[in-house]
């Protein structure tokens, strides 16, 4: 035996010698077929993924339906692409709305306990939603003075609606207690099952849920101007 495992000349390389000689020149390429095909399993995983993404949210209809043995072509496997990709691109979008300069007006709240829209703008705060299978977020992040109580007055409460109707999945209103004072709300609203088309939010105050009688006067969002907001957004 040579070193290094080498043969002499003239000598017949055994079976299991000439196969490895094989498996060392063919090392690269295969190398490259394992990775290949590690690659085109990652990208027909993502394809599943993409699909089961898909079809919890939309309807989607392949065009081409491929079985084992039979030929396809690329402009086949690219429309089945093209499907998906018109499904998933709106899946992908969301719409948002922001509305400031919210300091308008002072409004005063009276008994009975009714919204009583605030005065915070001289327009309807109007936003446009595209798809009827959508929900609406509305975050109001401003500050509030609560204005002068009087009478059993005991406070002021805030809350978001759209088209004067108050949401009846998700909120979080906000309220002030002390007469006179302003304090910076966060208020939020989930709204689901409004049509595709045009939508006014507005943000209103109540007199205190134990209040029998009383008023609230000179309640104004935003006071001084110091930049309060209403963000819109549209979400699957």
């Amino acid at each position: 035996m040579y070193p290094n495992g080498t043969t002499p000349p003239g000598v017949r390389k055994s079976k299991s010698q000439r196969v490895e000689r094989v498996l060392q020149t063919n090392q690269g390429s295969l190398t490259m077929l394992y990775f290949r095909k590690k690659r085109f399993s990652a990208g027909l995983l993502s394809v599943i993924f993409v699909w089961v993404a898909v079809s919890a949210h939309a309807q989607v209809t392949i065009p081409n339906t491929f079985t084992s043995g039979t030929t396809i072509s690329s402009s086949q496997v690219n429309a089945n692409f093209t499907a998906l990709k018109n499904a998933v691109d709106p899946l992908l979008v969301s719409s948002y709305f922001q509305f400031g300069n919210l300091n308008f007006a002072p409004t005063n709240i009276t008994f009975p306990r009714t919204c009583t829209k605030l005065a915070t703008t001289g327009t309807a705060h109007t936003f446009t939603k595209s798809r009827a299978d959508t929900k609406i977020e509305v975050h109001v992040n401003s500050r509030f003075f609560g204005g002068t109580f009087s009478g059993a007055a005991g406070g002021v409460v805030f809350q978001v609606r759209i088209d004067d109707i108050p949401t009846t999945l998700v909120e979080n209103l906000g309220s002030i207690v002390v007469t006179n004072t302003s304090e910076f709300l966060s208020i939020y609203a989930v709204f689901q099952g409004l049509a595709a088309g045009s939508h006014t939010i507005s943000v209103c105050g109540l007199t205190d849920p134990g209040t029998s009688s009383g008023a609230v006067s000179g309640v104004v969002v935003d006071p001084g101007g110091w930049g309060g907001t209403i963000i819109v957004k549209e979400v699957l």
